[in-house]
């Protein structure tokens, strides 16, 4: 439940918001996974690749605890 698949509702409110405020540099930092990842933050997690049509609205930085 900590990680953003434990909070669709949640997430999906953030990414409307960043559309709808017109947020292009959009970077989150979070960490205590005990990894280090980077992702894009998208619209749509149905499997659907970033292109034109489905952008990142943002990236995700995480550090290890």
């Amino acid at each position: 439940m900590d990680a953003w698949d434990g909070y669709e509702a949640e997430r999906r409110w953030l990414m409307e918001q960043v559309k709808a405020q017109n947020i292009d540099n959009l970077v989150v930092l979070t960490g205590d996974l005990h990894s280090t990842i980077a992702s894009y933050l998208k619209d749509e997690y149905d499997n659907q690749p970033i292109s034109e049509s489905n952008p990142p609205l943002g990236v995700e930085f995480m550090a290890p605890a």
